[in-house]
């Protein structure tokens, strides 16, 4: 059996890195799809004040009082404990030990308020969308790769799509610049509308919630880890060769002998 050439070495190499960006580049879509669409990209803890964060099993209850519910309010405890923060819904734990994704909108004894998100929080979220979409489309050219003809200009141009998507899916962390790591964010949950710029009301809130910290959650590593799969999967498109699949072949052959050419098992006239 005769040994391979150096081009068939080169060819097999190229054929396997491809079918790598196609696994690659899916793990990257899927991982940038969930850290978009879920509810925990980041993880937020509120520090209570001294007098309240006595550990006791009532503290977020008379935290709820001192910022002013009269009533029992399962929303403003969940608020105070350690919660998840997404770009469409945030994740809270209820009794007894479930994790719930609630609407940024919610009733409060003031009303329906809604949690206010400044510019990075909006632009974190375009950022994750555009991410995933480059994605899409870069893994969906690699996957129909497989079953149509593709030459090797278009696949290199695919190296830039992954690329795109790794700088978006990055840009997402720009959540953590935005006032969801603020002690304010939640502020209008605790606070009429019009009390909002009352500086009594919000020396009240002070009082009560001295600080926010935010790190890493399950969206977040997701994102990063689809920012690497990505960037990854641009450096092996240049090392790719598209497979040369038998009815590919066929047809370059019926096309450089001036046959009809079969495609998908009916004559067509070639008109070349």
């Amino acid at each position: 059996m005769s040994e391979p050439t150096e081009n068939q070495k080169k060819l097999a190499a190229g054929v396997c890195c491809f079918n790598l960006v196609g696994l690659t580049s899916l793990a990257g879509f899927i991982c940038s799809v969930y850290a978009f669409a879920y509810c925990d990209f980041l993880a937020r803890e509120v520090e209570l004040s001294p007098t309240y964060a006595d550990g006791s099993d009532s503290q977020y209850e008379n935290a709820c009082v001192g910022l002013g519910y009269t009533s029992y309010s399962p929303i403003c405890e969940t608020l105070l404990q350690p919660h998840k923060i997404g770009f469409t819904y945030w994740q809270g734990t209820v009794p007894v030990d479930q994790r719930v994704c609630f609407s940024y909108t919610q009733l409060t004894p003031w009303g329906y308020v809604t949690a206010e998100r400044d510019s990075y929080f909006t632009a974190a979220s375009w950022m994750a969308s555009f991410g995933y979409v480059f994605g899409a489309f870069g893994w969906f050219t690699v996957a129909f790769a497989n079953c149509c003809r593709i030459d090797s200009s278009r696949l290199m141009g695919t190296s830039c799509t992954f690329l795109l998507a790794s700088l978006f899916t990055g840009l997402s962390l720009l959540m953590f610049l935005s006032t969801a790591c603020e002690p304010g964010f939640f502020a209008p949950y605790f606070a009429s509308p019009g009390d909002l710029n009352d500086p009594d009301k919000i020396a009240q809130f002070q009082d009560v919630v001295t600080g926010v910290s935010c790190s890493l959650s399950q969206g977040s590593n997701m994102a990063i880890s689809a920012c690497v799969l990505y960037f990854v999967s641009a450096l092996m498109i240049p090392c790719s060769i598209v497979p040369s699949y038998a009815n590919q072949q066929a047809w370059a052959e019926q096309q450089n002998a001036g046959e009809p050419v079969v495609v998908q098992g009916q004559d067509v006239e070639n008109k070349a």
